[in-house]
């Protein structure tokens, strides 16, 4: 699994919005942070299955705004600690 970390969220993306937003099926993990008072914190990770869609969420996100905000994006790099996760 390819993981990218998505940045310049807007306040009150969830997890729904954004996979919507990136047009990701069912077979992606996207995990949105809040913080202590349940806002989101700006930022989330995306879980594709294939480098093709790494591509596309890619473009999608340098082509696109998400509620007026230009997002940036950028590859997780796991180390052995991380046991896969983010």
């Amino acid at each position: 699994m390819i993981k990218l970390r998505i940045e310049n969220l807007p306040l009150g993306t969830t997890q729904d919005t954004l996979r919507e937003f990136l047009s990701l099926g069912e077979n992606v993990e996207v995990a949105v942070p809040l913080d202590d008072v349940g806002e989101t914190r700006g930022f989330a990770f995306v879980g594709v299955p294939a480098e093709d869609v790494a591509t596309a969420v890619c473009a999608r996100i340098q082509r696109e705004p998400l509620q007026g905000r230009p997002l940036s994006v950028s590859r997780v790099q796991l180390t052995g600690g991380a046991r896969g996760r983010y």
